[in-house]
């Protein structure tokens, strides 16, 4: 999603498919946190993960970690089959490049400009799974505040996710952007954000990562970018669409 402003920094510039065609074309990277690959990248399969068959970047505490990378990767791959059924927003010609780079090539493709749409479409089946034995319930306690994303924290009640949120960046890299994914609290280990359409932006941008690492992405000084960070309950961006309004 594109945005004005009359802030130019040097230090961002608009996006340009070369910005992900050089990361495509470097070190193999972890489809779901982005690291660079420390084994043998002989043994890689397309759209591979850092640890084989899950992601081993972050440590965590909480057991379900396993369970929602894979959730992550599935409600990707899904959201992915909706957009190649509607009309790209744009497509590059790729080149000369492996089976492995071009898998990244084509979800770069893919997922340009989707984010919004990934709220309205993503988000009733993250309600539905709340609704399931995913949630650990959403009773209120107090407010989590990072960088202008104001998040509510809840009491544990027993399931690995308290809640999740929608969540709105404007990248620091990229001065025409408007970006949105998804913050995800787990129950035993903090806030992490999923982005399943980050991928537009190159192999760099991870499918899931913790939430102060990914706010980090829009870091700014500019006070009309800083107010585009915003967030909102769960399913808000499909409810404005049925209402015939846009996405959050």
């Amino acid at each position: 999603m594109t945005l004005t402003s009359q802030y130019h920094p040097t230090n961002v510039w608009r996006y340009q498919p070369e910005d992900c065609r050089n990361q495509v074309s470097a070190e193999p990277r972890c489809r779901s946190c982005a690291k660079v690959f420390c084994w043998d990248s002989r043994m890689l399969t397309i759209g591979d993960l850092c640890g084989h068959t899950t992601c081993v970047q972050y440590s965590t505490i909480d057991p379900a970690f396993p369970s929602l990378v894979s959730l992550c990767r599935r409600l990707q791959a899904d959201f992915k089959s909706y957009c190649e059924e509607r009309q790209p927003v744009k497509t590059w010609s790729q080149g000369d490049m492996p089976a492995s780079q071009y898998w990244w090539w084509d979800m770069v493709n893919i997922f340009q400009q989707q984010c919004h749409m990934s709220l309205v479409e993503i988000a009733p089946r993250l309600e539905a799974l709340l609704e399931q034995n995913w949630s650990s319930g959403k009773c209120a306690s107090y407010l989590h505040k990072t960088s202008g994303i104001v998040l509510t924290t809840t009491t544990d009640k027993g399931g690995p996710i308290r809640q999740i949120w929608e969540i709105k960046i404007v990248p620091t890299k990229y001065y025409y952007y408007q970006h949105c994914a998804f913050a995800v609290e787990l129950a035993h280990d903090g806030w992490w954000v999923f982005d399943p359409t980050g991928v537009q932006f190159g192999p760099v941008w991870a499918l899931l990562s913790p939430l102060d690492i990914y706010i980090a992405r829009s870091e700014s000084k500019d006070p009309a970018r800083i107010a585009m960070r915003r967030s909102a309950p769960l399913g808000t961006s499909a409810q404005l669409v049925r209402d015939g309004q846009p996405p959050f």
